[in-house]
């Protein structure tokens, strides 16, 4: 699409008959509510064949998947410490990221100051690692992981657990302000640390190091 109405009729290229009664009447369509179905299951509303169930080769709701299993998978969910991930016994802390703000979505309103003062680009920590570490808030920080290092301020908070520090998502934008410009947490998530089924990288569970910046 190339302009705003290029974009309406694509999104809406199943409906043209809404697009054009707003293009004749200028005026807002409500579109028709679609059928509130409950008990899906029992309608075989969710199975291409119609036949009542789930859509699972059993047609049963499964805790343990016929699906991996027939592709040579575990059927059950296996839990991995993320601790054996990482050979370097010198990182102890686990990073997490991607904790929703007000302040900002995604990306977006880090290039506004007034908002990106709300939402500061910083490692939370817990203060028990932050004494250990020599750390106050306020101090600028290297977090590092076995994907690289991030420099960012330190702000110590009990609202994170001891052993877990927190870093927001969404920076690294050119024309994001303050350390915003260089905070891309992805640059630190290491590449080789993957869901084993969905090739989706680790962003909640990975070991790393905070050290003072002298």
């Amino acid at each position: 699409p190339q302009n705003e109405k290029e974009i309406i009729t694509q999104g809406l290229r199943n409906k043209h008959i809404f697009i054009d009664h707003i293009h004749e009447n200028n005026e807002v369509f409500n579109l028709p509510l679609t059928e509130r179905r409950i008990k899906k299951y029992e309608s075989g509303y969710l199975r291409h064949d119609g036949k009542p169930g789930f859509p699972t080769p059993s047609g049963k709701f499964e805790f343990s998947s016929t699906l991996l299993e027939r592709y040579g998978y575990d059927p059950l969910p296996v839990y991995r410490d993320p601790r054996l991930t990482d050979c370097n016994s010198l990182r102890s802390l686990m990073l997490t990221t991607g904790a929703r703000s007000r302040a900002r979505f995604n990306s977006q309103y880090l290039d506004r100051p007034e908002l990106a003062e709300r939402n500061k680009a910083v490692v939370e920590m817990n203060p028990m690692d932050a004494e250990a570490r020599g750390i106050q808030s306020g101090d600028i920080v290297s977090v590092q992981t076995s994907g690289g290092q991030l420099s960012l301020m330190a702000l110590v908070t009990a609202d994170i657990c001891q052993g877990v520090v927190h870093i927001p998502y969404g920076g690294g934008g050119h024309r994001q302000v303050g350390l915003w410009k260089n905070a891309n947490v992805n640059k630190i998530i290491p590449h080789d640390v993957r869901d084993p089924l969905s090739g989706y990288p680790v962003l909640k569970a990975v070991m790393c190091e905070v050290v003072p910046v002298n």
